[in-house]
């Protein structure tokens, strides 16, 4: 599942909090998260928490609703109750092999009101269709925009959690100015400090049925599959307990990934 790759980050990072707020058809996402018990985060301090989405008359009436700030709006009490200092933002289809905990040390160092995680690219326009760019000046950002050749915004921030209960959701909600995170902090580059911290490995934007074919060719690549899937920082899925590959003698294979539970006796 792509969400395997930002859980297992934020557990290889310390991470051991942690809210999932669904938008819409989440029932197979929580039969893969179950407890988080395979992401070590079924304790009793902290864990796994899977939010549903604002489901009211208000959210199919006013489109502006579906936005992610009502979503966490919707279970603020949540975020309210946490006693972590920092809270740190991810979507779940950023796909790569990151260490969170480098980013939150550069975070506290810098004084930021805001680090937003970033990789510098020159296929933008087609592998990150629809994600914000950053123009960097120095380690500040100051303008968020679009471009091919660029700094693509990995959509990952880093804030004081009192200052994203309040600066944030409640302030958006108040004045009715925003619906999307992504919009507020562009619009507030000029209010607060707002760094970029870059991320150098490999990385791929799964918004689309072609990026996620296109990722499963990648994986093929033995650099890519050893950074993602064979480091020290492991890539934690649910497990299935099925039975081992049964590989016949007239089983022929090359450069494929084998599923457990397989019967190979042809050619792959």
């Amino acid at each position: 599942r792509v969400i395997d790759f930002s859980l297992s980050n934020m557990v290889n990072s310390g991470i051991t909090n942690v809210g999932i707020f669904a938008k819409e058809k989440y029932r197979s996402l929580t039969d893969h998260l179950g407890s988080g018990k395979d992401w070590d985060l079924s304790r009793k301090t902290g864990g796994l928490f899977i939010f549903s989405p604002e489901n009211t008359k208000d959210r199919s009436k006013y489109p502006y609703r579906n936005g992610d700030i009502y979503n966490i709006l919707a279970n603020i009490d949540y975020i309210e109750r946490c006693e972590e200092e920092y809270i740190l933002i991810a979507p779940s289809y950023m796909i790569g092999n990151i260490d969170y905990t480098e980013m939150i040390d550069y975070h506290k160092e810098s004084d930021n009101d805001i680090t937003i995680l970033y990789k510098s690219i020159d296929n933008a326009d087609v592998d990150f269709y629809e994600t914000s760019t950053l123009n960097i000046d120095g380690n500040r950002v100051i303008n968020i925009g679009t471009s091919k050749n660029a700094n693509v915004s990995m959509e990952t921030y880093i804030m004081k959690r009192t200052d994203f209960i309040k600066s944030s959701i409640y302030k958006c909600v108040s004045e009715g100015t925003h619906s999307y995170i992504e919009d507020f902090i562009a619009e507030s580059i000029n209010k607060l400090k707002i760094g970029a911290y870059e991320y150098k490995g490999y990385l791929k934007c799964i918004n689309s049925i072609k990026s996620y074919y296109s990722m499963k060719d990648e994986l093929l690549q033995e650099d890519i599959a050893n950074e993602l899937l064979y480091s020290d920082r492991k890539i934690l899925t649910k497990e299935q307990n099925q039975s081992p590959t049964i590989y016949s003698d007239s089983a022929k294979l090359e450069n494929s990934f084998v599923a457990t539970g397989c019967v190979i006796e042809g050619t792959v």
